[in-house]
């Protein structure tokens, strides 16, 4: 009996002992199988022209405990290897062959070779085509992983290389700003426009002419102001001109519009804003000065209102609209086009020119 208890604790033991050893060996195995490197890895060598790099991880493939089918088709990259470091690796090359019919059992290991030539003189496409037959029709699982390596050789080195997508970064665009010009121009229309209201009959003849469009709507007798027309016309259309002769006409158009109605726009939100601020005036005062307060907060704020619709369009005119793309490519005839506004006086009238140069 006591014998009989030793025996059974000596099974328990080595069972135990067994099963505790077993993680260990499968995690030493799958170590080395997860050293081992693969066939993939030896391609990838092979396309990038690292022969030694490729040998030296077939030396690990057939050194390791790998199948009969690994052992095959790494012998088989080792005569592409062989080949290709004695020679290099040739450039591709095209052939125009009918297409190879499956060969049978006895002749495949000839049409195999033949192939296999093919592959290492830089025929890929056409070995390519013909181990696609030979994988199937290959007589056995060992000749079928041989043609399947020399095959994925030939297609990753017919393939096109893998190019990282390309960013491109935009190139900022080079401007020049010309808003000296539109100034200059506004410039001389203040100044006609001072002039002209200073000399003018009386202030409604300088509204009048100010708000040209209420001119067709007027049927009383509308008092000649020329200076002050002018310098009107001036100032509405006069950058547009500058930009025209830089070759710009969509600030040349944004130019007229933005002047045309800025001034009324800007009446028109002085006397919405002016309104609300006056009524509060008008409730508080109305009893003491029959509203004169509130309507002087009104005029205030109106006639601001006009004046900040005149100056905006110029600092936009100037700032935002007057910059141009240079161009960096020199001319062919090394000549360059360039046209500017000329602005000055003659015999005590103003006058208007463009100066260029070809």
């Amino acid at each position: 009996m006591g014998a009989m208890r030793r025996t059974v604790a000596r099974a328990v033991i080595a069972t135990a002992l067994v099963l505790a050893c077993a993680p260990g060996a499968r995690a030493q195995e799958s170590t080395r199988a997860a050293d081992v490197p693969t066939r993939a890895d030896v391609r990838l060598r092979l396309v990038q022209g690292d022969f030694v790099g490729a040998r030296a991880l077939l030396v690990r493939i057939l050194a390791a405990e790998v199948s009969d089918e690994d052992r095959a088709a790494a012998l088989d990259l080792s005569v592409v290897i062989d080949a290709w470091s004695a020679t290099g690796r040739p450039k591709p090359m095209t052939m125009d062959a009918p297409a190879m019919p499956d060969p049978p059992p006895a002749d495949w290991p000839a049409a195999f070779s033949a192939t296999r030539d093919l592959l290492v003189a830089g025929a890929w496409a056409e070995a390519s085509r013909r181990l696609d037959r030979l994988v199937a029709s290959a007589p056995d699982p060992i000749a079928a992983a041989r043609a399947r390596a020399l095959q994925d050789l030939a297609r990753d080195l017919g393939a096109p290389p893998q190019m990282a997508p390309r960013t491109t970064t935009p190139t900022p665009t080079e401007t020049r700003w010309y808003g000296w010009q539109t100034l200059l121009v506004d410039a001389v229309a203040a100044g006609l426009i001072v002039g002209g209201a200073s000399t003018a009959p009386d202030a409604g003849t300088v509204f009048q002419h100010g708000f040209y469009p209420l001119l067709l709507f007027s049927h009383d007798h509308v008092k000649p102001a020329p200076l002050l027309d002018v310098g009107i016309a001036l100032y509405t259309i006069g950058p547009a001109g500058v930009h025209a002769a830089h070759g710009r006409a969509v600030p040349a158009v944004e130019s007229v519009a933005v002047r045309a109605l800025g001034p009324t726009a800007g009446l028109v939100v002085g006397a919405v804003y002016g309104f609300i601020i006056a009524v509060p005036v008008w409730l508080f005062t109305a009893s003491k000065d029959d509203g004169a307060a509130g309507a002087e907060v009104l005029g205030v704020c109106i006639v601001s209102g006009g004046v900040f619709g005149i100056v905006a369009p110029i600092l936009l005119d100037s700032i935002a609209l007057a910059r141009e793309p240079v161009d960096t490519q020199p001319r062919p005839d090394g000549a360059a086009l360039r046209v500017s506004p000329r602005i000055g006086f003659a015999n005590g009238m103003p006058s208007l020119g463009l100066s260029g140069t070809f």
